[in-house]
């Protein structure tokens, strides 16, 4: 059986990966996207998941450029 704490993590994943989908096909916009990351930000524990939710945000940075068609290799 997984750890409560690895659960939710799972959950945090999932939730973020379909969040992402779903801004790639222009149903959710940058704003309502960094709102959740910015809410599961502020309720994290330590800073390996602060770390995380920068890089997603990172990511999401990349994502709309790419969906913009925009040249992202940096």
């Amino acid at each position: 059986m997984e750890e409560p704490r690895t659960d939710y993590k799972h959950g945090v994943s999932l939730t973020l990966v379909g969040l992402m989908n779903r801004f790639e096909q222009g149903e959710v916009t940058k704003e309502q996207y960094l709102t959740v990351v910015d809410a599961l930000q502020a309720v994290s524990v330590d800073d390996q998941q602060r770390d995380f939710f920068d890089a997603i945000k990172a990511l999401l940075d990349k994502v709309e450029k790419a969906v913009a068609g925009v040249d992202t290799d940096d």
